[in-house]
């Protein structure tokens, strides 16, 4: 082999090195990039966990604070029954004629009890409305109205429906 020959081996050598060592630098680098994304994103997750694990003390102040303001059941009554005896009463007392009267299943969330009602009114005026949701606000039994829909039939008569929620702790 001439000197010629020799040279353009050893540049032919050292350029398959660069393109070599280029093809795998560049996905080392994606690879990098991708771990330095996912560490950025760990580091995220763990500063909002160590600032929900120091808020965790006053959530739960504020949690206890606001079930000790949630009545318990009175005392021998089963709820089951005494619930709905309960929305019925209201509503009689306040002029609403129901005309259908559906009970939810019992939930638990955060050590209370709920129970979902739903009902459907045939006759009402706007007074009996608002006392009757007026009654809700002030009934021994949390009652929390998440649906309220009221359709005018005229010279203030109305129909509609409510769904109530029945919270209380044990």
């Amino acid at each position: 082999m001439n000197p010629r020959e020799i040279v353009l081996m050893w540049i032919a050598g050292v350029l398959t090195l660069f393109v070599i060592t280029f093809v795998s630098l560049k996905s080392q680098s994606e690879a990098w990039s991708l771990r330095a994304l996912a560490i950025t994103r760990l580091d995220s997750d763990i500063a909002d966990a160590r600032r929900w694990e120091a808020e965790t003390p006053a959530l739960e102040g504020q949690l206890a604070s606001l079930k000790s303001k949630v009545p318990p059941l009175p005392e021998g009554q089963v709820p089951d029954t005494y619930l709905p005896r309960k929305i019925s009463e209201l509503v009689q007392q306040n002029k609403v004629t129901l005309s259908e009267r559906k009970t939810g299943k019992f939930q638990k969330q955060a050590g209370l009890h709920i129970m979902p009602v739903e009902c459907r009114w045939d006759t009402a005026n706007t007074k009996g409305i608002k006392d009757l949701l007026i009654a809700f606000a002030e009934s021994d039994v949390m009652m929390d109205v998440t649906e309220l829909i009221i359709i005018s039939k005229g010279n203030d008569q109305l129909t509609g429906s409510f769904a109530v929620n029945c919270i209380f702790s044990r």
